[in-house]
Formats: structure tokens, C-alpha cells, sequence
């Protein structure tokens, strides 16, 4: 909290950013500014009702962006410039917004909590993965391997693409691989990415193999290890860093203290996760300081709806996927295909990561500035719907 210049926080109304505000408001004599992000009618996404009733608890200066999808597709030009390499995150779009928003009324510093859902095994996905090796361990005992490879080729036919590779990277992999939850396939990737060099796709040497973790602690140390090794650094940390620097704001993550991350390292497994709850001893040491409706919370997840945005921006990722400099990456009809699949099955992220790639590309490596182009208009931060200080208690 050390700060020459106003200091906030970005609140969900989540474990962690609760947190935040719990901790901080014992330190600061004035009302502690938050921050919340939404999209207009997307209650799957909002937590704007839960970032209130902190704020009210610990009577913050609350202040609330609401997006609407013309600012997504108008600032994406500036979100491309201010990338400055194809993250493809959607999620970058609302902390764009929400920087914006920040230093418009006057705060430079902002504690995020980012580092916490890593450490303290708190993602939904960590509910699926774990579970999932586990199945995996006890079939293993029984079945040999070729043959759970080959049963599930056999219900490739009547499952999902994206659910039939995640079975068989998992069986590939010896646990469920994260890039085949988080991304796009390996046999995905493989067919939409040009061959040039006969020896497969360079996205296929991407991700090293997670090997055969035969205990929940190895899994539990192979997946920190892809966390902080590839993840934290690479996306998340990256994204909120380019993203408040846009505006000029400074974001900083207590959960990322290195002593805090070595001591949840080093703990057994089960202190963390049991039973499909995560964060299990972080939530305890909450007790008393965040209320105990935060903690009761499921985990909801910061996300953007790309599949709203499909209809709107369609026409422009024809237009810049189906070029020639695009040619020299992907192949031409598997990107018509991938179109017209996210369009039928309202699916976008496949979608959001092409697009963003061929626009980082005409801006950065053919050198057409997109804040010139004809195809957006400039935007502004999404409209701020509620600036009520609430005043310190007596």
C-alpha cells in the first residue's frame, strides 16, 4: 500500500478481492476506492450484486463500468496497439475498460488477485482435473492404456470434437492436459496451421509433456509448475500489466509475495483442495475478516461473452483471416470451417484467438495502423453507472 498517488482495488466480490478490501481498509482513514467490471445483459458474467454488498460492508467509494458491445469493437484497435503481442484473452477487454476507468477518477495504483486461484488451487478446472486423474489412475490398474485410448476413439463419433480431444490428450499425456482445457487441441491445431516444414505445426512443440503424475501432491506440483512456469508470466500476469499500463495505472498482486507462494507450495495437497473445494486453508485464515457469504461462494470466474460478439466482428475476420498474408499461417478452409462452426454453436473462442492474431498481425508485422482503420471508430471507457461514495463509519 505504499503509495505517493491514490491507490483502489479492482473488486468482484470474490475470496480474494474481498480480501484485498478487508486488509486494506484497516490501513487507510479514507473511504477505500473499488473498481468492478460487466457486460450489458450478461447476468452469467456479472458480479456486480456481489461487489456491491462488499462495498456496503466495508463502505468503499464503489464505482461500476458496464460494456456494451459497441466498446468492445470500437476499442479494439487500441486493445490490439496496447497487446503488443497476440495474447487473445478476452479478458483483456474488460481490464482495458476498467483501467480507463480508474484513472478517470484519479486512482494510479490498484491491488488485483492475481496468484491466489494459482498457489491456492481455487479454478473450477482444478475440480475436473483432478478428479479426472484420479478415474484415470484407478482404470489404469485394470485396463492397459491402448485400450482406453481406442475406447475412446471409438465414442469420438457421438461426443463433442473439444470433449473427444480432451479424453485423448489426456490419455496421451497420462493426466488431463491444461492445454487441452485452456486451448485449442494438439489434432486441432495440427490441422489448422500450414505445414511448412513436414515435421507437424510449430504450436505442437508448444507444451512439453506433463508425464505420468501417480499421486494427487505430483499433480499438484506439475500443475504449479505449469502455473508459474508458463501461465502466470506468459497470460495473466502479462495481460493485467499491458492493460492497466495502457492507462497509465499501476497494478500490483499481494498474492504474489514470494514468501506466501513458497509456503503454499510446500503444503500437502489436501490442505488446499478436497472433495471439489479449492483454497480450503486460505478461506480458513479468511474467517473473521472476509464475510462468511464471500467465502460460501463458488468461484465464478472473470470472463467476457465473445460469443455475443460473433455477428458483429464476422465480416471482419473474413476480411482479415482470408488474406493473402494470412495464408503463409492457416489453411483457408479449416478457418471457414472454424467460422461457421463458432457461428452454429454460438462458441467464440476458437473465433476470439484467430482474430486477434490476424489483427495483431496487419498491425505489428504489415504495419497498418488500426486506429486508422475505416472498420472501427474511436471509443471511449465503457459508461460508468455508479460513482455513490459511501461514507466512513462514524
Amino acid at each position: 500500500m505504499l503509495s505517493d498517488v491514490p491507490i483502489g482495488v479492482y473488486l468482484s466480490g470474490g475470496v480474494d478481492s474481498t480480501a484485498n478490501v478487508a486488509f486494506m481498509c484497516k490501513h487507510t482513514p479514507e473511504p477505500l476506492r473499488t473498481f468492478s467490471v460487466a457486460f450489458a445483459d450478461e447476468p452469467s458474467l456479472d458480479e456486480l450484486s456481489h461487489a456491491r454488498a462488499v462495498a456496503d460492508i466495508f463502505r468503499t467509494d464503489h464505482h461500476e463500468v458496464i460494456l456494451q458491445d459497441e466498446d468492445v469493437i470500437r476499442s479494439l484497435p487500441e486493445l490490439i496497439h496496447h497487446q503488443d503481442e497476440p495474447i487473445a484473452d478476452p479478458v483483456c477487454v474488460p481490464l482495458f475498460h476498467l483501467a480507463r476507468a480508474t484513472k478517470q477518477n484519479g486512482v494510479t495504483v490498484v491491488q488485483v488477485g492475481e496468484g491466489s486461484d494459482e498457489s491456492f488451487f481455487g479454478y473450477p478446472v482444478h475440480s475436473q482435473v483432478f478428479p479426472a486423474a484420479r478415474r484415470l489412475r484407478r482404470a489404469e490398474r485394470f485396463v492397459p492404456r491402448r485400450v482406453l485410448r481406442a475406447a475412446v476413439a471409438g465414442v469420438a463419433p457421438i461426443v463433442g470434437e473439444h470433449r473427444y480431444e480432451f479424453m485423448r490428450e489426456t490419455l496421451r499425456h497420462g493426466i488431463p492436459a491444461p492445454h487441452a482445457i485452456f486451448g485449442l487441441s494438439e489434432r486441432h491445431k495440427e490441422r489448422l496451421l500450414v505445414d511448412r516444414n513436414g515435421r507437424g505445426s510449430a504450436y505442437k512443440y508448444l507444451f512439453s509433456s506433463f508425464g505420468s503424475a501417480s499421486t494427487d501432491d505430483q499433480l499438484a506440483s506439475v500443475t504449479l509448475a505449469h502455473e508459474f512456469g508458463l501461465r502466470m508470466p506468459e497470460l495473466l500476469l502479462m495481460r493485467i500489466d499491458k492493460m492497466t499500463m495502457a492507462s497509465s495505472v499501476e497494478a500490483r498482486a499481494p498474492y504474489l509475495d514470494p514468501q506466501l507462494v513458497e509456503f503454499a507450495a510446500r503444503l500437502p495437497f489436501p490442505f488446499h483442495w478436497a472433495d471439489g473445494e479449492g483454497k480450503r486453508i486460505l478461506k480458513r485464515a479468511f474467517t473473521g475478516t472476509v464475510p462468511d457469504f464471500v467465502l460460501a461462494r463458488r468461484k465464478q470466474g472473470f470472463g467476457a461473452p465473445v460469443w455475443r460478439w460473433l455477428s458483429s466482428l464476422r465480416t471482419i475476420a473474413e476480411q482479415e483471416l482470408l488474406r493473402e498474408p494470412l495464408f503463409e499461417y492457416f489453411n483457408p478452409p479449416v478457418v471457414r470451417q472454424l467460422l461457421d462452426r463458432a457461428q452454429a454453436t454460438r462458441s467464440g473462442f476458437e473465433f476470439w484467438v484467430l482474430l486477434n492474431f490476424a489483427l495483431w498481425h496487419r498491425h505489428w508485422i504489415e504495419g497498418d495502423d488500426l486506429r486508422e482503420s475505416p472498420s472501427f471508430t474511436a471509443s471511449g471507457p465503457g459508461r460508468e453507472v455508479l460513482a455513490s461514495p459511501h461514507p466512513t463509519s462514524p
